[in-house]
Formats: C-alpha cells, sequence, structure tokens
C-alpha cells in the first residue's frame, strides 16, 4: 500500500475531483514509494462543483440535489479511468447497487439543440434539433500506460466523412447513418452537385497518407478548395429553395464543420498546435475561415458555450467568447468519443464519483479532515518563500478528528445534504440556527481552533485544489510575490451558475419515456442552446429516481435544468451577509419567469395557457409548488465556473507554475492542456499534480492540446 505514515507528507486543499485524482494517483497500491496525505475539506462532503447530497428532510425521500447538469463525454480518458480502478478496487457484490462502473454510467446518445427558427430571444419560434449520435467502437478509459494519440488527421478526415455520410449519393444514400431529417432534406433538393462535392472532397482526403507530414501543398489546397466549393454550393442552394428547419439544420451544420476544416487547413494546424490561434474568439476565427452569419448565431455555436457557460458575467444576451485554439481543440477531442457521445450517471454524481472514492481513498489509509476551513497560505518573514498554511476547525467532532460522512440510501453509500448533526458537539445549535458551513458568507463563528501546517515541519508538499476564484482571500501574500500568478488570479474571468429540479407527477409519463408525459415528442434528452432563458440547457434525469426513496406511483420524471446566471465579476466580500440569500432570490425570479414565459416549447403539457403558451401548472409537480422543489444558486469564489475568453488561456500556471516548489495547483483552471471547465481537465490535473510530486512517468491523455 502506497500510504506510509513515515513518507513524504502530502497536505490536499479541498476535495474536488483534481484532488482525489492527485490522492488516488499518490496512494495507488501498485506503486512502490508511500506518502502520508491528508486532505482537507471544509463542511461534511466531498465533490467541489460537482457534489451532490441526499435531502434529510422528512417527506424529501432522500432525493438528490445537485449543483447542476453532470455528464461524462465519451473522450473523458483520464476521469473514465480512474472511476474504473475506483470501483475495481470498492470490490462491490452484484448484489449491492451500482456494483461496478458499468452500472454506474449509461450510454447517451439523444443530444437537442433547440433551433429557435424566427425572432429573436424575446418572441422566437423555437423547434427542437436532434442529434443522434452514432456509437463509436472502444471503451474510453482502460488506458495503458503508454499510447500514441489519434491523430490530428485522423480526426479531421472524420469531419469530412461526417459531410460525405450525409451527402450521400442517391444510390448510396441507404447506407450510411443519414438522419430523418436529413434524408427529407435531399428528397427535396437538388442534392446530386452537393453530394459530388462532398464525396470529392472525401475521395481527396482518403487518398492522402495517414502522416499529415506526408502529405503535399497542392493536395491541402485542392482540399481546401473543394470545401470552399461545397460551403458556396449551399449558401445558393439554401437561397433557392424555401425557408425551413430542414435546410437551416444541414446548413449550419456544413458550415460549421467546413469552416473548422478550412481553418485547419489555413492555419496549417495539423503541423502546429491548435494554441497558435488562441488571442481570438473561436467564432471570430470560424468567421475568418468562411462560417457565415448564419452559423455564428446558430443553436450549434449557441449550445456550445451553453456548455461552458461562456458568456460575460453570465448574461446570455452577450456573445458567446471561448479562446479558439482551446474551442477547436474541445471539437477535435470529441470527435474521438469512445462507445456513446455523453455518459449519463445513474444516481447522483456525490453517490456515483465521489462516495467510491472516499471509501477507497480511506481504506487506502488517506486521512480526511471535514470541517476544515482553510483560511490562508503564507510566506516567511523575508517575504519569497513559501512557509505555511493556516486552517480553522469550523466545529468540533464528538469523536476526535474522525467524521463519518456516508449513510445509506437503498444500500448505496450517499452523502447527505447537511452535516451529520449527531457526531458534532454545537450540532443542536448548527441545526437550530440553520448554518451553512459550506458558505463563504456564513455567520458562524468557528469553534474548534486553529492549526497552521508548516512548510518542511509539518508537510513536504502542499496541492492547492481550492479554485481561482478563491484565491484573492486565500492567498494574497503568494500572489502577490509572483507576477504569473498575480496575472492569472486577475485576469481569469469567472462567472456564477445557476440550477433547479423539478419532480413531476406520473400524469401521462411512460415509463420507457418519462419526459413524454410532459409533452416532449423526442426520446428522454439532453437539450442546450435554449437562450429564451438563462436555464438554457436540460436534462431528463429520470434514471436516478429508483435511488430515491419515493413510493411506487408518486414521481413521474425528474428535469434538472442549468444555466449562467448575471452577478457580479468577482464574489463579494464576507462583509456581504445578505449575498447568498439575495442570489437565491435572483434564482427563484429566474425560474418564475422560465415557468411562467418559456416552457412551453420543452413542455407543452404543463402550460397553463396553452393558446397563449403561458403559465405552468404547478399543480403536475410533486408538492403542487414550486417550493416543494430544489433551486440553487452557485456564487460562492470556489464554485465559480472558470471562463476560456479569448486571450485568457496564456494566464494559466501550469500544476508547478505557483512559483513555490512545494505548492502544486489543481483544477480545471489550471493550464492542464485542455483549459476547459469540465471533470476531464480536472482529472488531468490532478494526474499531473501526483506526477510532478512522485517523479513517476505517467501517460497523461490530453494534456498536450492537438
Amino acid at each position: 500500500m502506497c500510504i506510509d505514515p513515515n513518507g513524504e507528507r502530502v497536505a490536499i486543499l479541498g476535495g474536488g475531483f483534481a484532488s482525489l485524482c492527485a490522492a488516488f494517483e499518490l496512494s495507488d497500491p501498485a506503486e512502490p514509494k508511500g506518502y502520508d496525505i491528508t486532505i482537507y475539506q471544509m463542511g461534511w462532503r466531498l465533490g467541489g462543483k460537482g457534489a451532490s447530497g441526499r435531502n434529510l428532510d422528512p417527506g424529501k425521500h432522500a432525493r438528490i440535489e445537485e449543483h447542476g447538469i453532470h455528464a461524462f463525454f465519451g473522450f473523458y480518458d483520464n476521469a473514465f479511468d480512474i472511476m474504473q480502478r475506483c470501483y475495481g478496487e470498492l470490490g462491490r457484490s452484484p448484489e449491492q447497487p451500482l456494483p461496478t462502473w458499468e452500472k454506474a454510467f449509461e450510454m447517451h446518445d439523444l443530444v437537442v439543440l433547440m433551433d429557435r427558427l424566427e425572432g429573436d430571444r424575446a418572441d422566437g419560434k423555437y423547434e427542437p434539433w436532434a442529434l443522434d449520435f452514432p456509437r463509436m467502437p472502444g471503451t474510453p478509459g482502460l488506458l495503458p500506460r503508454s499510447k500514441k494519440r489519434e491523430s490530428k488527421w485522423h480526426l479531421v478526415k472524420r469531419l469530412i466523412a461526417y459531410l460525405k455520410d450525409h451527402l450521400p449519393h442517391h444510390e448510396d444514400r441507404h447506407r450510411h447513418h443519414v438522419p430523418e431529417w436529413a434524408q427529407k432534406l435531399l428528397d427535396r433538393s437538388h442534392a446530386s452537385h452537393g453530394a459530388a462535392l462532398a464525396h470529392a472532397a472525401w475521395s481527396c482526403a482518403e487518398a492522402m497518407p495517414d502522416e499529415a507530414d506526408e502529405h503535399a501543398a497542392v493536395e491541402h489546397h485542392r482540399l481546401h478548395g473543394l470545401l470552399g466549393q461545397l460551403s458556396n454550393w449551399l449558401a445558393k442552394e439554401s437561397e433557392a429553395l424555401e425557408s425551413g428547419h430542414l435546410l437551416r439544420h444541414l446548413r449550419i451544420l456544413f458550415d460549421f464543420l467546413i469552416a473548422n476544416v478550412r481553418g485547419i487547413f489555413g492555419d496549417g494546424l495539423l503541423f502546429h498546435s491548435t494554441t497558435t490561434i488562441n488571442g481570438q474568439r473561436y467564432t471570430d476565427w470560424l468567421a475568418k475561415h468562411g462560417g457565415s452569419t448564419f452559423l455564428l448565431d446558430s443553436p450549434i455555436l449557441r449550445g456550445f458555450h451553453d456548455l461552458i457557460f461562456a458568456f460575460p458575467d453570465g448574461d446570455i444576451g452577450e456573445p458567446g467568447n471561448v479562446d479558439a485554439g482551446y474551442g477547436l481543440n474541445l471539437l477535435l477531442l470529441a470527435m474521438g468519443w469512445k462507445g456513446s457521445l455523453m455518459w449519463k450517471m445513474n444516481s447522483g454524481m456525490g453517490d456515483v464519483v465521489f462516495a467510491p472514492l472516499y471509501e477507497v481513498l480511506a481504506r487506502r489509509g488517506v486521512k480526511f479532515r471535514f470541517f476544515h476551513r482553510v483560511t490562508g497560505l503564507h510566506l516567511d518573514e523575508s517575504g519569497k518563500n513559501f512557509a505555511s498554511v493556516k486552517i480553522s476547525r469550523q466545529i468540533c467532532l464528538e469523536d476526535g478528528p474522525d467524521y463519518h460522512p456516508l449513510f445509506q440510501v437503498k444500500g448505496l453509500p450517499c452523502w447527505p445534504d447537511r452535516p451529520l448533526y449527531e457526531q458534532i458537539v454545537e450540532g443542536d445549535e448548527l441545526k437550530a440556527k440553520k448554518i451553512n458551513l459550506e458558505s463563504f458568507w456564513t455567520p458562524w463563528k468557528d469553534t474548534g481552533g486553529d492549526i497552521e501546517l508548516r512548510v518542511g515541519k509539518d508537510v513536504d508538499h502542499v496541492v492547492l485544489g481550492i479554485p481561482v476564484g478563491a484565491h484573492k482571500f486565500l492567498c494574497a501574500d503568494l500572489v502577490e510575490n509572483n507576477a504569473d500568478w498575480s496575472a492569472m488570479v486577475n485576469g481569469l474571468v469567472t462567472v456564477q451558475t445557476q440550477a433547479f429540479q423539478l419532480w413531476f407527477k406520473p400524469l401521462l409519463s411512460d415509463p420507457q419515456d418519462p419526459a413524454k408525459g410532459l409533452g416532449w415528442r423526442l426520446e428522454s434528452p439532453i437539450v442546450g442552446s435554449y437562450d429564451a432563458s438563462e436555464m438554457n440547457s436540460w436534462a431528463d434525469t429520470s434514471q436516478v429516481l429508483p435511488t430515491e426513496l419515493w413510493k411506487p406511483g408518486t414521481v413521474g420524471s425528474l428535469a434538472y435544468l442549468c444555466g449562467p446566471m448575471k452577478g457580479p465579476p468577482t464574489a463579494p466580500d464576507r462583509d456581504r451577509q445578505d449575498f447568498p440569500q439575495q442570489s437565491i432570490d435572483q434564482v427563484r425570479s429566474t425560474v418564475v419567469d422560465f415557468l411562467e414565459r418559456d416552457v412551453q416549447p420543452l413542455w407543452p403539457n404543463a402550460v397553463a395557457d396553452a393558446e397563449n403558451g403561458l403559465g405552468f401548472r404547478y399543480e403536475q409537480l410533486v408538492g403542487d409548488s414550486l417550493q416543494s422543489q430544489f433551486i440553487r444558486a452557485n456564487i460562492d469564489p470556489s464554485e465559480r465556473y472558470v471562463n476560456s475568453f479569448a486571450g485568457t488561456s496564456i494566464l494559466r500556471l501550469k500544476t508547478d507554475g505557483s512559483g513555490y516548489e512545494e505548492l502544486l495547483l489543481v483544477g480545471d483552471w489550471i493550464d492542464n492542456g485542455l483549459n476547459i471547465g469540465c471533470i476531464e481537465a480536472t482529472a488531468i490535473s490532478g494526474r499531473q499534480a501526483a506526477r510532478a510530486i512522485s517523479g513517476r512517468d505517467m501517460y497523461i491523455p490530453h494534456e498536450i492540446p492537438y
């Protein structure tokens, strides 16, 4: 076992996925070198922005409450590898809930974009655009320890093949995976010329060598030209035909794919890193390479920006913003998905991800110190060297330093939505005053005393897993002493997010397709780009209901919605103790507006005034009111989503870039290679920190951008 009480001492600050990945790799029993690892976590649970809890109130039936919508993508090799190894070591019996990672996750192929056909956000008409992604060979994760990754050229060929398969020759049309909407379009349009161009482009690409270094310039020039002709043909065809959403979809899809491929050729990105085009917005880069105005306000790009909350100050009325290189890199990585494009979790993220990690790490001997609030990282008297970490114990525990955080729901270890008060000396007071020990603005005065970890005396390595939005409050001395760190703290942009969950009565629900009871016409979806509301993303998450404690026939379907939240560019100071309640009131107002004004395109059966598409039938909700549902404002400094705006990626520090040898940085906010806020980026960073500490030769997919 790689926990050695006499080994190098590692203090990990914060219990998000990046921190836990670092601990998981450092404590790997297969590795010979041992460490003494302690994780310090404010409050009672792990997970960071991915934490979830089971509501303990009577009548809430241990329902799952999340920060927002969470899913894994099929290219998340690092995150899946961690979870596969974790579940393998967890060793649950087949009779237990979620005994394996395959039972904990399920494949999901259908992504729906809400296409605004006419008008503006206030009064536009929306139609769903279903993208049913094919399943690909392979399984994400299951990594060898060294591997040559899929080449950029191979992924570019996959983009071109996608074009060809959506415009097959008439006689070949039914041999390809052509969506029904594309079939109808091809039947009504003069597609032969476009098909010829698409097939010529594919033939040109297929004939080129597998290694881009062996390509001739004339081949790139010819392929670039064919794609330009295809783009021009589609623009003319769309002008000649009667406007309709089938034509919109094909043109948007082709404009998007062609602009990306032409940009790769035009900027020589087969031979240079995608990071060379950073500093410009992804949308501007697409426009430079032929992306039409038709594309730039399309559901594809709106949905892309929704996915990563890429709006200044959370304002969806502003243009979306992401650094061009990392936007393109994300597209290329996504094109390499394995199995399904997306993977849903069959319970809360806390149950599926963080409880198993906690159990395995605790078995390995990793120590957890819950209710330990980091108050500052400090320099020595010279003002140059990292000297100490100061931590405040929020409460006193009945059982010494040990807190047992999990309880079982139907045999599944879960996190509660509040502390287990019976283990806390001050439990009755906390409960009576409804104190939130996870809030930056809590009025609670810590009662457990302070501790100090002195670098070189008490600890050898410190891993900072608390996100950049909190650094101005925690690391001011260190930041001021390192110009690069200061530039990151002052230059990276963060945004508040918001979420709500609705439990619907059965009504007309189809047990095999719960969302249809709301009037949704397609399969249970993940939906994006619904920019009528700040709650622009919806996922039907009814698959988690069997893990909650509802009586049979009580709940028919479950909806999670989330989006960016307008607010200040940085978190207010601690003296703004009114800020959490103001934020909850703001979210509640947004939810009411959504339900009263914007719900019909998603859930027509839930509309009270069907003729005008207004109002909401609250009697369809379990509990008959909005107050009985769950809403959340993600506003704490460590909860704010870190954006990847144009020109900001260069400000991110690497895991060993703090300027202090003993201090490593982890999180999706560092320069980890993916540089987009997601769980895969956190997994990469956690592994990078473990590699830096251990000196091991560790293969980490996706840490080098394409």
